[in-house]
This record gives structure tokens, C-alpha cells and sequence, in this order.
């Protein structure tokens, strides 16, 4: 048991308080008798001094259509269910003279073994069996990507589309339906 300054309409006064665990009584006289005897959250309410919202008082993060994402910069992809992050992995997307297109795009075609051929800029490759390809806008794609473990480290090492590590690119492949929506961006 003890008392505090508390600052109230008026000006400042003393307040008497026991303190628990998890929380504080107070007690003011000068209080109309309902709200003599009141109630803190000890955590709660040094977080909102502090300018931050507690937990309990964030909105609920609601599940809803899935979504993918990708970040260039950080080279990290994010799936997400709704507004809830279910996934994240290293990338690696397109290196210079062949980067991976920015802007929204949805999964048009899924398959879960692919050589991939091409030729451009003065270079060719077949890289024979791909796994767990989903095609987001024309032949760029997110994929499993077995030659190469640079994923995340800012090492852009593809043609264009998003590589990811084999056990990432089996999971998303598994969880994203044609028709999910992917995002790109810096």
C-alpha cells in the first residue's frame, strides 16, 4: 500500500494504490463513489505512456484470402493468410540485365516438374527438372532452385524469376492455389 502523485482535472494530487502482480488499485475520495476504488494493468498501462498499444488492444489479425509477397531489397518472400504471415523465405531473384518484374500478378499456372529453356541477352540455359513451378506473369515464376544455395544473402542469381529453397518452394507450391495473388516489389 502506498501513494502516488497522479495528475487529475484540477491539477495534481495524491492517490493511494496497492500494487499486485499484474495490476494496481487505486483509491480516490474526491472520485464520485462508482469510481472511488479503480483498476490498472501495470504492463497495459506503461505501455501507453509509452506511446505503444498493448496486445490486447491490437486488432486481431484476421485470416482471409492468401497472398504472396516479395521483396527485392531484402530478397525475402512472405505469405500470408489475410492479414496473419504464415511463411517467409530467402529468395533469389533476377540478377542485372534480366530483374525479376515489379507489380502485382496472381499464380496462373502450377507445375510441379519443368525444364526451363531460354535464351536472351547473349545467354542460353536448360535446366532440366525444376521443381514446384508457379508461373505469376509470362515465363517468370517462383520455383525450387537445386544449383545454387544463395538465397537471402543479396546474391541475385536468376533469369528473372524468384528461386527459393527446395523445401520453401514444396511448401508454397503445396499451400498457394492458381489464382493467389503476388506482389513484387523494391
Amino acid at each position: 500500500m502506498g501513494t502516488f502523485s497522479a495528475v487529475k482535472p484540477g491539477g495534481p494530487k495524491s492517490v493511494l494504490f496497492q500494487a499486485f502482480e499484474r495490476g494496481i488499485l487505486t483509491y480516490d475520495p474526491t472520485n464520485p463513489a462508482e469510481w472511488q476504488v479503480g483498476r490498472a494493468n501495470v504492463g497495459a498501462d506503461a505501455l501507453l505512456v509509452q506511446g505503444l498499444t498493448p496486445l490486447h488492444l491490437r486488432p486481431v489479425p484476421q485470416p482471409g484470402p492468401r497472398s504472396i509477397e516479395v521483396s527485392i531489397g531484402k530478397q525475402h518472400l512472405y505469405a500470408y493468410d489475410g492479414d496473419i504471415l504464415v511463411f517467409d523465405a530467402p529468395v533469389s531473384t533476377g540478377k542485372d540485365r534480366f530483374e525479376t518484374p515489379i507489380g502485382s500478378f496472381a499464380v496462373t499456372v502450377k507445375q510441379p516438374l519443368r525444364t526451363m529453356r531460354g535464351a536472351e541477352q547473349g545467354e542460353r540455359w536448360v535446366v532440366p527438372d525444376v521443381p514446384h513451378v508457379m508461373y505469376f506473369f509470362r515465363d517468370f515464376a517462383l520455383h525450387g532452385a537445386y544449383w545454387h544455395n544463395q538465397f537471402g544473402t543479396g546474391e541475385r542469381r536468376s533469369h528473372g524469376c524468384v528461386n527459393l529453397p527446395l523445401d520453401a518452394a514444396a511448401w508454397l507450391y503445396t499451400w498457394a492455389p492458381v489464382g493467389t495473388p503476388v506482389t513484387i516489389f523494391q
